[in-house]
């Protein structure tokens, strides 16, 4: 068995210093029982709405009158995505875009991955 996957030596520490894991099957262990990161809630400002993700995620709409959802992927091309429904839940990856159209509000929230 190599060093990086191995039990700890009687004694040893699972943390450093800092209090970082320091094997790497425990640091594994302890990501699954983490918390997950807490969703935000989406303020419109205006049809059409665009808001970009700064992380991996996904964006739930609900509610309101949507006439239509895009999904705009690409830096410099932006290429635009009908998605073929007006509420729902809409996976987006860091740099995405999203742009709801609509006549009434709808309920916008953000859970990041």
């Amino acid at each position: 068995m190599n060093g990086r996957n191995r039990l700890p030596n009687a004694g040893e520490p699972f943390v450093d210093k800092n209090g970082k894991p320091t094997v790497p099957w425990f640091r594994f262990f302890e990501r699954m029982f983490d918390k997950p990161p807490s969703e935000s809630g989406i303020t419109l400002t205006g049809s059409p709405f665009l808001t970009r993700a700064t992380q991996d995620g996904f964006v739930i709409v609900e509610g309101g009158t949507v006439s239509l959802i895009e999904l705009l992927r690409g830096s410099s091309v932006i290429t635009t995505y009908a998605l073929g429904a007006t509420a729902g839940q809409f996976v987006v990856k860091n740099g995405d875009a999203i742009q709801i159209t609509y006549t009434v509000a709808p309920t916008v929230t953000f859970f990041p991955d």
